[in-house]
């Protein structure tokens, strides 16, 4: 049996594991953020020992430098919270194993309030060692992609009783 991989693990159902917001292309924006800060820095080094530039170029190329570096800095932070959330997944990692399961979407709302907000949490059922479990998330998300019954890869912790919905790696 192989081992589940940090990085293959998509989201959690605990909201102690910070996974869900982090989408797969990050690596990409990251990437772009930093082409654009660089292109901001070579603006700013036109308007600075260009003689033609005007006190406008000044204004535009300090404005774009100090946003597209606010962007990236900003994405930087992200990533590093995305690394440390997924080394956080070790220990639980340790006795996973690869299941398949149905998750369901299900609507959480109760009627006993006059301020009812749609809430969806993800409902998790799979099978171990002969008995089934089911396994409903602790937080509030809108979880588009499990729509009705649909069959998902999860990574199930018995040590822990933790469960980890797995990408498509």
């Amino acid at each position: 049996m192989d081992k589940v991989k940090p990085s293959s693990v998509e989201s959690s159902l605990n909201p102690k594991f910070d996974l869900v917001a982090h989408s797969s292309g990050f690596w990409i924006r990251i990437f772009v953020g930093l082409f654009f800060l660089l292109v901001s820095i070579a603006i700013l080094l036109f308007a600075i020992f260009s003689e033609r530039a005007e006190y406008w170029w000044f204004i535009l190329s300090y404005i774009s430098f100090a946003v597209t570096a606010l962007i990236f800095f900003i994405s930087l932070f992200f990533l590093f919270k995305k690394m440390r959330s997924k080394r956080k997944l070790l220990p639980f990692l340790e006795d996973a194993v690869r299941l398949k399961a149905s998750a369901t979407l299900r609507d959480t709302r109760t009627n006993d309030s006059a301020y009812n907000p749609i809430v969806y949490k993800i409902l998790v059922t799979f099978e171990y060692d002969g008995n089934e479990h089911s396994k409903i998330s602790g937080y509030s998300a809108t979880y588009l992609q499990y729509t009705i019954k649909k069959e998902i890869q999860i990574a199930y912790s018995p040590k822990y009783d933790e469960v980890f919905v797995l990408g498509h790696n």
